[in-house]
């Protein structure tokens, strides 16, 4: 898909899933999505060759580490295997939600639960490890 076009797809995506969407770069951007439970998450997308060519990557962080040092990494490996897209992963310094597709081999309506899966998930383990609204 090309760069004007992704972020076109972007833009309705967060409409239908109740948010708002930026674009960042030319292959990256975030929603703003609204969740049911009255709280907002970030889920930044970018496009990202991944070997056998480009993935659409969704991300979302969760909380910095550092200022929380209590997290208990056996239950978010735990948590992984309950998840149906998504991933708890570690990024510079960040505990994050990640998960990628193939996006011409992916529906809007799987992208869309992928998405949300990855807000969800994200939005839960901030609230349980941060008791804040902060990504």
């Amino acid at each position: 898909m090309k760069e004007e076009n992704i972020h076109n797809y972007f833009t309705e995506l967060a409409e239908e899933l109740n948010g708002i969407y930026l674009d960042y770069t030319g292959d990256s951007g975030a929603m703003n999505l609204k969740l049911d439970n009255g709280r907002n998450q970030s889920v930044k997308s970018f496009i990202k060759n991944k070997g056998d060519g480009d993935m659409i990557i969704f991300m979302s962080k969760v909380c910095h580490l550092d200022d929380y040092p209590n997290v208990d990494f056996k239950k978010m490996l735990e948590l992984n295997h309950t998840l149906i897209y998504s991933k708890i992963v570690i990024d510079d310094g960040y505990l994050e939600v990640e998960s990628d597709a193939k996006l011409e081999l992916s529906s809007k309506a799987e992208i869309c639960f992928i998405v949300k899966e990855v807000a969800k998930v994200a939005d839960d383990l901030e609230m349980e490890i941060t008791g804040k609204d902060v990504y």
